[in-house]
């Protein structure tokens, strides 16, 4: 959709790209705000619909679930930029070509588009299970890693075990796990990746 030739398209590409270059402080400020239960937007649009407002972030069942959403909301931008990047490299004879051997829009997309996006695709993957393991800042700021810990990351441990309880070999010991885990789920990704 983001490569057709469509009118605004530049501004739309732009709501997109947003999330990724506003601090994260800012955005957790915002969805604290969105996800308010008793006077934010978005419980307030469930009740007009006829579906109670939830504690998004207070109770144990949904902390985690509106945290991966929102992360999930940040980093959109990023992965839209490579991938725009990776589609407008397809050679466009690719596509008349199939085009003239009736291919139908669904066919050039599967047989053309997703497997020459494959590198892109591995290489968003891989950062993308990197910075799930390093996120920090967005469960600081809107759980604090709670409620009973549901939320809680290993970094949010890390952090917790070296500036509140001073105990820094354990934390060290902590982010030496934290490297050596990222690299091997790397590694594995990468020959799994680069198998198919």
């Amino acid at each position: 959709l983001l490569t057709m030739k469509l009118r605004g398209l530049a501004v739309f590409r732009a709501l997109i790209y947003l999330p990724g270059v506003i601090s994260s402080v800012a955005v957790a400020m915002t969805w604290l705000w969105l996800l308010d239960p008793l006077q934010g937007p978005v419980n307030r649009l469930l009740d007009v619909v006829g579906i109670g407002g939830q504690n998004w972030l207070q109770d144990p069942h949904t902390s985690l679930g509106s945290v991966i959403v929102i992360g999930i909301w940040t980093g959109m931008g990023y992965a839209m930029i490579v991938f725009l990047a990776g589609i407008q490299g397809i050679p466009e004879t690719l596509y008349e070509a199939a085009g003239l051997d009736g291919a139908s829009g669904i066919k050039k997309f599967w047989f053309i588009t997703l497997p020459l996006l494959k590198p892109m695709t591995l290489f968003l993957f891989i950062t993308a299970t990197i910075r799930s393991f390093q996120v920090f800042d967005l469960v600081y700021i809107l759980t604090g890693g709670g409620p009973a810990n549901s939320s809680t990351t290993i970094v949010t441990q890390i952090v917790g075990a070296s500036f509140q309880e001073y105990r820094m070999g354990y934390a060290s010991a902590m982010a030496v796990f934290l490297l050596a885990a990222t690299l091997a789920i790397t590694l594995i990704q990468y020959g799994i990746g680069s198998r198919n």
